[in-house]
């Protein structure tokens, strides 16, 4: 059995959601070996890091084009991406969850499983 290690949920309001989580976002980057630089902001860091296991978020600061997610990689089987993550999500974290399509909201705290589509069926981590 697999147990996802974390979970980042990609928005375009950074600041906002780190409002509600009561902190900063926080400014990173790094450099491709082509020499372009990428950029984003990440927020909920600490609830990450932390016992809890939740979810953080990442505001990219990239064309879609240049994202890492972008680059082709061979798979023996097809995937077509995470179809359903179950998240117990306590206090501020609650609010912004509900509602993320794929994102279902259960008991407990942290990311409790993700459900990623293959070709060959579904695989649940968790």
């Amino acid at each position: 059995q697999f147990t996802p290690a974390a979970l980042c949920l990609r928005t375009d309001d950074i600041d906002s959601i780190a409002a509600l989580l009561g902190e900063e976002s926080e400014a990173m980057s790094r450099q491709r070996p082509d020499g372009s630089v990428l950029s984003w902001h990440l927020a909920g860091l600490p609830g990450m890091l932390g016992q809890d296991n939740l979810p953080f978020f990442i505001e990219w600061h990239a064309d879609p084009t240049d994202h890492p997610g972008a680059t082709p990689v061979d798979h023996r089987i097809e995937t077509v991406g995470i179809t359903e993550v179950k998240v117990g999500a306590p206090g501020s974290l609650a609010p912004i969850l509900t509602g993320i399509d794929g994102i279902t909201i259960a008991d407990g705290v942290g990311v409790i499983e993700a459900t990623i589509g293959t070709s060959a069926g579904p695989i649940t981590l968790g």
